[in-house]
């Protein structure tokens, strides 16, 4: 595995009908979450991690 590089990731908030009704509000409960991103070349393989220094 290697890394390639710490990624950020968009959780939570609302999807579809609920963001064309309710506007910019839909995104009150979203977060950032950053991952580190590892891959294997050769089995094609991807794992999330947590980033190194974070506890």
């Amino acid at each position: 595995m290697r890394s390639i590089g710490v990624e950020p990731f968009r959780v939570g908030g609302t999807t579809g009908g609920w963001k064309l009704l309710v506007g910019e509000w839909a995104e009150l409960g979203e977060d950032m979450l950053s991952f580190e991103v590892l891959a294997c070349t050769a089995c094609r393989r991807v794992e999330l991690r947590m980033p190194p220094g974070r506890n």
